[in-house]
């Protein structure tokens, strides 16, 4: 039975980073422009690109809240 739990927490946060990626990635990328380049550039669009990884976080969100009951 532990070893269930620790997939389903693997699953749990994976899931989580994947559907956080795309709201942090145009941030993080934001900042280092900001250092680097002076401006601030924020890309609207990176999360529409990364939407597939959303999709793929989602589903094991789901997996993992149907394997903890």
């Amino acid at each position: 039975m532990p070893k269930k739990d620790v997939f389903t927490r693997i699953l749990a946060a994976a899931g989580t980073a994947l559907v956080w990626l795309p709201i942090a990635a145009p941030v993080v990328f934001g900042v280092i422009g900001l250092i680097e380049r002076r401006r601030f550039m924020l890309d609207y669009l990176m999360p529409f690109e990364l939407f597939p990884l959303v999709l793929l976080g989602t589903a094991l969100l789901i997996w993992a809240a149907i394997r903890a009951k």
